[in-house]
């Protein structure tokens, strides 16, 4: 949803499905290229990958720098919840340390970050910047619950690879959603990075 690479068609696209031993695993896999004439050169192999039977999905990134300048690399995960796992008694799970409203706007909703209410018209979206607790690898979770449904998603990831998680919630009538989002940048984006000296960059024909 964010970047030019949302809107470019991969490339070198590929569908499998086969009996792996006593599991029947479904992969697809593409190639995606942000490029242009003296600029970045920058591609992004995707890997998805699920098991018959099992009901949980595997997404594997590879990033590889295939220019020959240093390229700053911001890379966010986009995870949308919406109806009908998305209500007034579902609850946002998120081990979080320490949450900060994105602005004026979030700050009156911070104390409301787990909770979702009744749709209400032209209601502004609330994004709130969590610091994630993870166990001693870095693993973590973040997790939207509908008990009277009996259903879940839940996102597992490593802060190591993706350090800042930012919570995009809207109540707004038809736009009602929640935006669980891993990433290795801050939600204000390149100029707070470059601010900060914390942008990350890749170096030439490097790979993550």
């Amino acid at each position: 949803m964010h970047g030019r690479i949302r809107t470019t068609p991969a490339e070198h696209v590929c569908a499998n499905a086969c009996w792996q031993g006593e599991k029947y695993v479904a992969t697809i896999t593409g190639k995606m290229r942000e490029a242009e004439l003296f600029g970045e050169n920058l591609t992004l192999q995707r890997k998805i990958t699920t098991v018959y039977g099992e009901n949980k999905i595997y997404l594997e990134d590879t990033i590889a720098n295939e220019g020959f300048s240093t390229e700053p690399m911001m890379l966010l995960y986009h995870i949308n919840a919406g109806y009908p796992l998305l209500g007034e008694k579902s609850k946002i799970v998120l081990p979080t340390k320490k949450v900060t409203p994105r602005d004026g706007a979030s700050a009156p909703h911070v104390g409301r970050w787990g909770s979702m209410d009744a749709p209400k018209d032209n209601e502004p979206e609330s994004v709130f910047l969590h610091e994630m607790a993870a166990d001693q690898e870095g693993n973590t979770f973040a997790a939207v619950l509908n008990g009277e449904l009996g259903i879940g998603l839940k996102v597992e990831y490593n802060i190591q690879e993706l350090p800042y998680f930012m919570q995009w919630k809207s109540i707004a009538s038809g736009d009602y959603v929640v935006g669980l989002e891993p990433a290795n940048s801050s939600v204000y984006g390149k100029p707070y990075h470059i601010k900060e000296g914390t942008l990350h960059k890749m170096e030439p024909l490097a790979v993550e």
